[in-house]
């Protein structure tokens, strides 16, 4: 226990670094969620159609149904035949869904489909930011399952193909939204919570290493070592002493965000600001390893 006190005692006679790297930072963050609005906005369940782009490499029947049904669920958006362009808009996030069909897939789809064999693929770019891509793609895939099944089930030729998967695809499933049963966080709290990472990244990083640097000092590692006391305990108490650095950061971090913008909604979404905190907690102790490695450094600087 003496040597756990002594060590926070290291740690507290820095107290400038504690003030601005934690207090003074997570005031910051309060300022920053208080400027944030929470005011919902009044199209919450609006629905914006998907950015599509669609080339077609191939100008059959089967094809341009394809490219049409794809293009009249999303918002067209031109791209060239090229793989730069398409490498461009995936990584820019300029389109959410790009659909190439490959030359000859038609004819191809056909013959497969009434010679049993498996149908020709499509080449699919989806945005890796949202889910409306990949809602496209299931589309896709039931459209191009309907002209493989037609395709396999009748004599049509491609015109009829086409003209009855298009009336196959006007059916329409009546849907609802189902209201959630607590209230979403405070807009609030949650960008003083992203915001909350650099304080307590900061401040706990600070604070370890300066305590590291000051215990690899030639005259307070002679006096450890020679300490009637083994390595593991020596150890044990300096980590329990980080831990402590780490959980109380933690701690004023959470309680402040709580008190000043989550007050209401630990009444209403309990569940929701539990999670938030304990995300909170996560990201703290892994700071702690990240803390302890730059305090184990040879050659730091003295802080």
């Amino acid at each position: 226990m003496p040597t756990f006190r002594s060590l926070l005692k290291i740690i507290w006679g820095h107290k400038a670094y504690i003030a601005i790297y934690l207090v003074l930072m997570n005031l910051m963050g309060v300022l920053i969620g208080a400027s944030a609005s929470n005011d919902q906005p009044a199209s919450a369940f609006s629905y914006d159609p998907t950015r599509v782009a669609v080339i077609d490499r191939d100008g059959s029947r089967l094809s341009r149904g394809l490219k049409d049904a794809v293009l009249a669920q999303g918002d067209h958006r031109e791209l060239a035949d090229d793989v730069r362009d398409i490498q461009d808009a995936v990584a820019r996030d300029t389109v959410s869904y790009i659909l190439v069909i490959p030359e000859g897939w038609g004819e191809k789809l056909v013959a497969a489909a009434r010679a049993g064999a498996s149908a020709p693929g499509l080449e699919a770019y989806v945005s890796y930011k949202s889910g409306a891509g990949a809602l496209m793609q299931a589309s896709v895939t039931s459209y191009a399952s309907g002209l493989y099944g037609y395709a396999a089930t009748t004599g049509f030729d491609q015109d009829g193909i086409v003209a009855h998967v298009n009336e196959a695809m006007k059916s329409e499933v009546e849907a609802s939204l189902i209201p959630q049963a607590t209230t979403s966080l405070p807009k609030s709290f949650q960008t003083y919570c992203m915001f909350a990472t650099y304080p307590l990244f900061a401040s706990v990083t600070v604070c370890i290493a300066i305590l590291m640097t000051r215990l690899n000092g030639r005259a307070i590692r002679e006096r450890r070592m020679g300490a009637p006391t083994t390595a593991r305990r020596r150890n044990l108490r300096l980590y329990a002493v980080c831990l402590t650095v780490g959980l109380f950061a933690w701690a004023l971090t959470s309680l402040l965000g709580v008190v000043l913008f989550a007050r209401q909604s630990l009444l209403e979404s309990p569940a929701l600001v539990t999670l938030s905190v304990l995300g909170l907690l996560v990201y703290a102790l892994a700071i702690l390893l990240v803390a302890l490695v730059v305090g184990r450094s040879r050659g730091m600087a003295e802080l």
